[in-house]
């Protein structure tokens, strides 16, 4: 039921918290500042900054919501995301491999996890916005 309930969140939700080995190139890239963006909000617990960064026209936009919400309310946890790569460009998407842990600081039941895998990043009203993941691997450590 809980690995469920993280795949269903994983699916649906994608933030981060701590980006490690940001070039300054990097830093200066809109894709890459969205990231950041999107970061911040969730190690701030504040949803509402954190579904900007999420395109409207992601299909799972709602429950991307709902299940951040779930997991503000429930755990606190820690996100580190590295291994961030551009994989491949065009004017409407950008596909950024990345691996992605996730540690339970404290509260309810969760499952430790590391996630490899692409964000998909679509243009909305000029700006980078996250449109999905494909998850390529979940490994759970503990």
């Amino acid at each position: 039921m809980i690995r469920s309930l993280l795949m269903i969140s994983v699916f649906s939700y994608v933030f981060q918290v701590c980006v490690s080995g940001y070039s300054e190139e990097q830093e200066k890239n809109p894709v890459f500042q969205v990231i950041q963006k999107n970061l911040k909000a969730a190690e701030q617990e504040d949803l509402d900054a954190m579904m900007a960064t999420i395109h409207p026209q992601n299909p799972g936009f709602e429950q991307t919501r709902k299940a951040a919400l779930n997991l503000f309310e429930r755990v606190d946890l820690k996100y580190t995301v590295k291994d961030l790569k551009v994989l491949s460009t065009s004017e409407s998407e950008i596909k950024v491999a990345f691996k992605q842990t996730m540690r339970k600081i404290r509260g309810g039941v969760f499952s430790n996890n590391t996630i490899t895998g692409v964000h998909v990043l679509r243009k909305h009203e000029s700006k980078w916005k996250f449109f999905g993941t494909e998850i390529q691997k979940i490994e759970f450590p503990d």
